[in-house]
C-alpha cells in the first residue's frame, strides 16, 4: 500500500533539501553504468529528501530522456510535491527541472515522463 496522504514540502524545504544535496550527498557519489546509475541516485534522492524533511513528498519517476531531439533511452528522475504543484528534479546534478512546455535540465536534456512511484 502506498501512503494514502501526502504531505507536500515548502519550496524552502526543497532548496534547502537540493543546497544539502548538492554539498554534501552528489560530491561522494559516483556514477557506475549499472551499479550506481540513474535508478540509484533517484532512490537515494527520495530517501533521503522524506528523511531530511519528514514529509513524503518525493516520488521516483521513470520517463524518458532526449537530447537535441534525439532519444536516449529510460532515465529516472525525481517528483517533489511542493504546496499545490509538483517540481521535477534531476538528482544527478541536484536542479529543479524547467517545465514550460517540456521538461527540460539547464543543460539540455529533455524528459517526458512515463510513470512515477510513491
Amino acid at each position: 500500500m502506498y501512503d494514502a496522504y501526502y504531505n507536500p514540502a515548502s519550496n524552502d524545504e526543497l532548496q534547502s533539501f537540493l543546497s544539502y544535496w548538492s554539498s554534501e550527498v552528489l560530491p561522494q557519489l559516483a556514477y557506475s553504468p549499472d551499479s550506481f546509475d540513474c535508478d540509484d541516485y533517484a532512490f537515494l534522492f527520495k530517501a533521503l529528501m522524506v528523511r531530511y524533511t519528514n514529509k513524503n513528498c518525493c516520488f521516483f519517476v521513470v520517463g524518458q530522456v532526449y537530447k537535441d531531439g534525439s532519444y536516449l533511452g529510460l532515465h529516472a528522475f525525481n517528483a517533489v510535491l511542493v504546496g499545490r504543484g509538483v517540481a521535477f528534479v534531476e538528482p544527478m546534478i541536484g536542479e529543479v527541472l524547467s517545465s514550460n512546455r517540456l521538461i527540460a535540465s539547464s543543460d539540455g536534456f529533455c524528459y517526458d515522463v512515463l510513470w512515477i512511484v510513491g
